[in-house]
């Protein structure tokens, strides 16, 4: 048994008025930047799906929306990537905006942005991510919040076992196991 230290990083509120100042941008601004009528929002499943949520909800333009998944496991052994879930929309010939929970290493982001530039024909890619660790070389990028911390984070989305998904605000956490 595991027992938590967390330590609240990002409240809730904090994270909702991003989400909103985002979303003004997006109607404001980034919409005339899209080509097609229907821009397709793609969710990397599982840890963006609270944040594209919030953020979708705010848009006020039409939007095709569907999730992704990529797996870099086979069990507990490390390995290429792979797409163990792919949209199922029409993606030739769109703009994408790929929706993020965390840009840490940088590796999957990179994986999915030449994924769909390279072999879907997309018109253009853009990313949004919560929370970013590493800057990464992709035109077309916003992050809400640069994380200053190595620590593990948690909460709105992000994961620590399939666990402290649900939490609305973002943490730091520290695992302490029980012997």
């Amino acid at each position: 048994m595991e027992d938590y230290k967390l330590d609240k990083l990002y409240s809730y509120e904090s994270i909702r008025k991003r989400v909103s100042a985002l979303a003004d941008d997006l109607n404001e601004f980034e919409y005339s930047l899209f080509n097609s009528p229907c821009p397709v929002f793609i969710g990397v499943m599982n840890g963006a799906f609270m944040f594209m949520t919030d953020l979708i909800r705010k848009l006020e333009f039409p939007i095709t929306t569907d999730f992704i998944r990529v797996m870099s496991y086979r069990g507990t052994k490390r390995c290429d990537m792979y797409l163990e879930y792919e949209p199922k929309v029409q993606l030739s010939n769109q703009d994408i905006v790929l929706i993020e929970d965390i840009i840490d290493s940088g590796n999957t982001i990179n994986f999915l942005y030449n994924y769909f530039t390279k072999t879907q024909e997309v018109r253009s890619c853009m990313i949004l991510s919560l929370l970013e660790r590493k800057p990464v070389d992709v035109p077309m990028h916003k992050s809400l919040y640069r994380l200053d911390t190595d620590k593990f984070v948690v909460g709105y989305g992000l994961d620590y076992n399939d666990e402290l998904r649900h939490l609305p605000d973002i943490y730091t956490l520290e695992v302490e196991d029980d012997k």
